[in-house]
């Protein structure tokens, strides 16, 4: 009778803990799959908007090296034309300079401020743009660079420049100016890193990928907190963007910097769907595989139970399947109590150079344990997360680069912080360092050869 009841006991205890063990270990499974598969979208989100501010400006490189490069050798003849308002003669240069240079506007005033030429819209000229910020500078004989709405465009990304004649007086102004509402850019970048890309100037949305009923969606303003984030703390924001009634967009917003001022929005965001259905995934297989483990489960922590009643062995379920789990899982675990001293560790982790070997390091605190691998700044900052993790109940993730091995080949890791209760009473704290290279490397390589 007292054989049926240990083995009562031990067939429930083991039964309970294989199930908790496999649901644990299949949902820290996924848990760092989706983990990886955010920290992909994010970095998706980075490059694009990074890709972005680096096109806008160099779009300004290549219009201040071309305008110079095509009109320096001809800026006296061109003032001379001016001068001698010889329109026809000016508007036959320009006409050809425009279909080559890869402008969408090129604009030629007197020394007053009156358009002469305008080869992008010849029947509209006659009238005085000196107030322009691209012109009046010029006017004043100096080079000018600047994001504003122009004449004939919305708003353009212009530079303007003075033509000088030869006793040294300004005569007239050229300005070069390219369309920033021109989808050219963003669509290539949209193609390039599967992303919709958005450009706002200010907190107004002037071009985009995004589209509704096969139209772009421009005028529209960046969400209020994007908007605080970039104007008000000068930081980049990362939020969801709801796009009709199945889509949504994880997007980053970051500050659009030019003349040392932040005056627009850099945008980029991908689908959550694949992210959704990941979950969805996880979720499901977790099920099905907790299902069949019950049935296997049953099975197995009955013959278990049998056995051990006959040996009346005080080993318990419990004590093996954790072993077993220490002793093989290829993850560096600790085990800590609410004090930060170390109760147990996987055996993987034994392995690592300084960390016990035979002199096993049970009874240390955590910082005696990882003294050998990482600084002491480093420690600290693992010590602070630990305790945020113990007092706001809840696990914690961060990514360090360390160098387990002591093969000077530093690698990548997410240490996540689980506290473990007991009743709802904290009673210690799981770490694991589970190691992201070798997915991180084959991400990459995936992605150099999609860019390619």
């Amino acid at each position: 009778m007292t054989k049926l009841k240990i083995g009562g006991r031990v067939f429930l205890v083991s039964f309970f803990l294989m199930l908790t063990g496999v649901t644990v270990v299949s949902t820290i499974s996924s848990l760092v799959f989706i983990e990886a598969m955010r920290d992909e979208m994010d970095h998706t989100l980075l490059s694009t908007t990074i890709a972005l501010d680096m096109e806008l400006n160099a779009a300004f490189d290549r219009m201040k090296e071309k305008l110079f490069s095509q009109t320096l050798l001809d800026i006296e003849e061109t003032g001379e034309l001016i001068e001698r308002n010889d329109i026809p003669k000016l508007n036959e240069r320009m006409e050809s300079y425009l279909r080559t240079s890869g402008f969408n506007t090129i604009t030629i005033t007197n020394s007053e401020g009156v358009v002469l030429s305008r080869p992008h819209a010849p029947n509209y000229v006659g009238d005085n743009i000196s107030g322009k910020g691209y012109i009046g500078p010029a006017l004043k004989g100096r080079e000018v660079q600047i994001i504003e709405a122009g004449t004939t465009i919305n708003l353009g990304l212009f530079y303007g420049m003075p033509i000088i004649n030869k006793e040294g007086n300004v005569v007239g102004t050229i300005a070069a100016g390219v369309n920033l509402e021109d989808t050219d850019i963003i669509d290539q970048l949209a193609d390039m890193y599967r992303a919709e890309v958005t450009f706002y100037y200010g907190d107004k949305r002037v071009n985009t990928t995004l589209e509704e009923n096969g139209r772009r969606i421009t005028g529209t303003k960046a969400p209020p907190a994007a908007v605080d984030a970039v104007f008000g703390r000068g930081v980049s924001y990362y939020g969801r963007l709801k796009m009709g009634d199945e889509n949504t967009l994880r997007t980053l917003y970051r500050p659009f910097v030019f003349n040392g001022e932040r005056v627009g929005i850099l945008a980029a965001g991908v689908s959550t769907q694949p992210l959704d259905q990941a979950i969805r995934s996880a979720v499901y297989r977790v099920a099905i595989s907790a299902a069949v483990f019950v049935l296997l489960a049953m099975r197995a922590s009955y013959i278990f139970a049998r056995n051990i009643a006959k040996l009346s062995s005080e080993k318990t379920q419990q004590e093996i399947f954790l072993n077993l789990l220490m002793k093989n899982t290829p993850d560096a675990i600790l085990i800590l109590d609410n004090d930060g001293k170390l109760i147990d560790c996987s055996d993987v982790f034994l392995r690592r150079p300084q960390a016990g070997g035979a002199d096993r390091p049970e009874g240390r605190t955590f910082s005696e344990t990882l003294k050998e691998f990482l600084s002491a700044e480093e420690i600290a900052q693992l010590n602070d997360v630990f305790a945020e993790a113990m007092r706001d109940k809840k696990s914690i993730s961060l990514d360090k680069i360390i160098d387990f091995d002591h093969a000077e080949i530093p690698r990548d890791y997410t240490v996540r912080f689980s506290p473990m209760f007991d009743a709802g009473v904290a009673i210690g704290c799981l770490v694991m360092f589970h190691d992201l290279t070798d997915l991180q490397m084959a991400q990459h390589a995936e992605a150099a050869l999609q860019a390619k």
